[in-house]
């Protein structure tokens, strides 16, 4: 029998340094009355000793334990040996040969009691935690950057568990994006229903979570609205599914953009609006004069609709586009001026509309062309033209009967001054010689009376015209005056000698005389020419 039990002792001796070899474990043994302690070779070997310097005791604990680690290790120690059945199991740093210190969990058990229940002896073991140590705070660090990503993404992230097969999702965990897009806390919303805290859900994203979560892919929702009593939120969800299998939606709120996007739209509509009200052709081109845009009033009049006008050249249906000036490098358009033309618009069926067209190019590049339809501008300037054209022509007209009345005006004096003349020299001439001879005759006083009166009344006739002659005129006497008429008419001395009755001599000692009075006797100078300029 005793045999038997020393070779179980002996074999359960042999399991115990099998395990503590293969678990590379130290062991010890602690005399707790006498401090002595027992360490196995493993106890040492795994911090590169060999057990020749230590002594067995616990002072091998005070030379290898970490300075900073004493005290907690022994206080502990000394709590655990007071309390009943006690046990301790503590972590602490214990001093390497070569490779620093090494992380150590400690598990010790008293297991002799004295029969005043005082602690006799405690065993344990010690077992190197390094690597595990650097492990979990590799996972700590791990867990405090995921965390941190996690809570600072600008994107919403909410993580589900998955129950009832799919038909249900309860909400894990959120971040800080989540909370702040949906106005809630985490206590309102983790670890309840999703179809409780978000009614506003469609079906659309649940059987998109079945569907991720049945088929393992990751899925997109693109423009997604959520709306309930408190929320109005535009996303695009990306949804996947983790190894664990909880399913992960990342919201990606765009409803700012969302609304001056409609802000904006809503202005184009109202500009579009405008526009297509008015009188006027609108195109807006792009850099290469390429149709973008255009108003209901540019298809009315050319016919072509908009899609034909989409992307057409501008260049195709006007005429008498100067496209250089507009669309050169060095062009007006490329200096920020505004650039008017007349241009003509080609219709579909080749027709023509005349245009005033104002071109400016904006910031992004493309260019507005605002056209106005001038075609009762031109007829109007075709009429103005016309009645200016017919105003020149009756203007020359006045000027040739201006020209004419002139001349008939001159004839006219000029056959008048001949009447005043010829009234003069008939009664210089004429008349006054007669009554001169009928006064030297045997007249009775009746007779002269009624000469004189005769002579009164013929005076006040020609007055007017004897005071519009000329000085020289009154110097000559009346037979002067009237051989001086002749000779204006051509005659020559001896016709007017016949014409007057007289002899050529007289005649020329008359000539002689009038030269005399005019000045330019001896001048050789034409005395018809002299009489024609000077005797009106």
């Amino acid at each position: 029998m005793e045999k038997h039990k020393e070779e179980l002792l002996k074999r359960s001796e042999e399991r115990l340094a099998l395990a503590t070899l293969v678990g590379n474990l130290g062991l010890w043994d602690w005399n707790i009355e006498t401090d002595e302690v027992f360490y196995n070779d493993i106890y040492f070997s795994m911090l590169g000793y060999s057990s020749e310097p230590f002594p067995f005791t616990t002072e091998t604990w005070k030379i290898l334990v970490y300075p900073e680690d004493q005290e907690f290790l022994f206080n502990s120690i000394q709590t655990a040996l007071t309390q009943k059945n006690s046990s301790w199991r503590i972590e602490f740093r214990m001093k390497h040969a070569s490779r620093g210190y090494r992380w150590i969990r400690c598990q010790g058990q008293v297991v002799e009691y004295s029969e005043k229940g005082l602690p006799l002896r405690a065993v344990g073991i010690h077992q190197d935690v390094t690597q595990q140590k650097r492990t979990e705070k590799e996972l700590l660090e791990n867990e405090r950057k995921y965390r941190a990503l996690f809570d600072n993404m600008s994107s919403g992230v909410v993580i589900h568990n998955v129950v009832d097969g799919g038909n249900e999702f309860i909400i894990e965990e959120v971040n800080r994006s989540f909370l702040q897009v949906t106005r809630k806390s985490r206590e309102e919303i983790l670890g309840r229903k999703n179809r409780e805290v978000f009614p506003g859900l469609n079906e659309t994203i649940y059987k998109t979570y079945a569907k991720v979560y049945e088929k393992g892919m990751a899925m997109d929702v693109k423009s997604f609205n959520y709306k309930d009593d408190l929320l109005n939120l535009w996303a695009d969800v990306h949804i996947f599914k983790l190894f664990s299998g909880e399913i992960v939606s990342i919201f990606n709120d765009f409803t700012g953009r969302k609304k001056i996007e409609d802000a904006l739209e809503n202005e184009k509509k109202r500009f579009e609006n405008i526009i297509n009200l008015s009188n006027d052709l609108f195109f807006l081109l792009d850099e290469d004069g390429k149709v973008i845009y255009n108003n209901i009033k540019v298809e009315k009049i050319t016919k072509y609709t908009s899609f034909e006008l989409k992307k057409m050249d501008i260049k195709s249906i006007l005429f008498n586009f100067q496209t250089g000036k507009i669309f050169s490098a060095k062009g007006l358009l490329n200096k920020g001026c505004v650039v008017t033309n007349i241009v003509n618009i080609i219709h579909k069926n080749g027709e023509m509309t005349p245009l005033e067209m104002q071109c400016k190019r904006m910031p992004d590049g493309t260019i507005q062309c605002f056209c106005r339809d001038i075609t009762r501008r031109k007829k109007f300037e075709s009429a103005l033209l016309r009645q200016q054209k017919d105003l020149e022509e009756k203007q020359e007209q006045l000027k040739e009967m201006n020209t004419a009345l002139k001349v008939l005006i001159r004839q006219s004096r000029q056959e008048k001054n001949e009447l005043k003349e010829n009234l003069t020299i008939n009664f210089l001439g004429l008349i006054e010689p007669y009554f001169k001879q009928l006064k030297k005759t045997n007249l009775s006083g009746r007779q002269l009376g009624s000469i004189k009166v005769i002579e009164e009344i013929l005076e006040d006739l020609t007055s007017p015209f004897m005071c519009s002659s000329t000085a020289m005129n009154l110097k000559l006497s009346p037979a002067e005056f009237k051989i001086a008429n002749l000779i204006k008419q051509g005659m020559t001395s001896k016709e007017i000698a016949g014409e007057l009755n007289c002899s050529p001599q007289t005649i020329d000692k008359h000539r002689s005389n009038i030269r005399k009075k005019i000045g330019v006797k001896n001048k050789g100078i034409s005395l018809r020419d002299i009489l024609l300029q000077n005797i009106k």
